[in-house]
């Protein structure tokens, strides 16, 4: 599993990217945003381990699309 840096990183490049922005729900975007903002807040650079789960789990759902 991706460690919490690269993750935030990486959810940061896909809400940054229109064209990559484009391919999330709404609904994916919007628990993205806010997990951003909640870290930002809370000062944490880590993520729990659900979260983590949950977003390498829709990372890897956004990269089976785009192989499509």
């Amino acid at each position: 599993m991706p460690s919490s840096k690269t993750l935030i990183a990486q959810i940061r490049t896909i809400l940054d990217t229109p064209a990559e922005r484009a391919k999330l729900t709404s609904s994916d975007e919007a628990f993205l945003t806010k997990l951003l903002d909640a870290q930002a807040r809370s000062g944490r650079t880590s993520l729990s381990k659900r979260q983590q789960s949950v977003i390498t789990e829709l990372l890897d759902s956004l990269e089976t699309e785009i192989t499509r």
